[in-house]
């Protein structure tokens, strides 16, 4: 499933990335940068409580995209990662992560909510268990995705020995 996402992410990305003055190798980075932040900020918000915020965005059910507390977390991200990991300047970076994020997370969205053979592989039933959802375990998503440290952490912090 986060491969689906990654892949997607990517392939959008490369699709927006001509428009910015980027040369070849920095639009692969760019795209390979944006997938992981994606990646990374919806893990970060369902392991901190807000699976359901991610789950409404993916289902579409997340408002404006300029509004939504996570488009604008993720934005953030993105903007940081362009500049440490590409080292685009800070004015470029934003630029960019404002300017192809909402048309790349509405495509996700758009995968989401399809009923194409191409897209079953985007299915929020799956991203709920996985994530911790209703047929999950979310201290079982923090081990795999963080490790057994941070797992262990939070199973202390909730009681779970």
């Amino acid at each position: 499933m986060l491969e689906n996402i990654l892949g997607a992410v990517k392939e959008q990305a490369l699709s927006q990335l001509g428009e910015f003055g980027l040369d070849q190798s920095q639009i692969e980075q760019t795209a390979e940068v944006t997938g992981e932040s994606v990646l990374d900020g919806l893990k970060g918000e369902a392991l901190g409580g807000n699976l359901d915020g991610v789950m409404d965005l993916l289902g579409g059910k997340g408002g404006d995209l300029a509004s939504n507390p996570i488009v604008g977390k993720i934005t953030e991200m993105l903007g940081s990662n362009l500049i440490e990991k590409v080292g685009l300047g800070g004015e470029q970076a934003s630029g960019i992560a404002g300017g192809i994020l909402p048309g790349i997370l509405s495509s996700l969205m758009g995968k989401f909510s399809s009923s194409a053979e191409a897209d079953a592989g985007f299915d929020l039933g799956a991203i709920m268990g996985m994530l911790g959802g209703e047929n999950g375990n979310l201290m079982d998503a923090a081990k795999n995705i963080a490790g057994d440290k941070l797992g262990g952490m939070l199973g202390s912090f909730f009681g779970n020995k």
